[in-house]
């Protein structure tokens, strides 16, 4: 996924299912909504870039999704 190689996640969105993909999105912190689509792999729906570093998180902490913080350098 780090490649962004679609074959990737188009193999997965094949043996799982675009339903359990949804699942598992929201389950990571995905609030947008999601179509239960073969497409969706392909990235057919908006999500947010704050979502998808929640998301992409869970992967390099064990599969725990925490929520994202933001830290404002320069807040007054």
């Amino acid at each position: 996924m780090a490649n962004s190689i679609n074959a990737v996640t188009a193999y997965m969105m094949k043996k799982v299912g675009p339903a359990t993909v949804v699942e598992y999105a929201k389950r990571m912190g995905i609030t947008s909504p999601l179509e239960a689509v073969p497409a969706l792999c392909l990235g057919v729906n908006d999500v947010s870039l704050y979502e998808m570093v929640g998301a992409y998180s869970t992967f390099v902490n064990s599969g725990i999704w925490t929520e994202t913080i933001i830290h404002h350098k320069n807040r007054r």
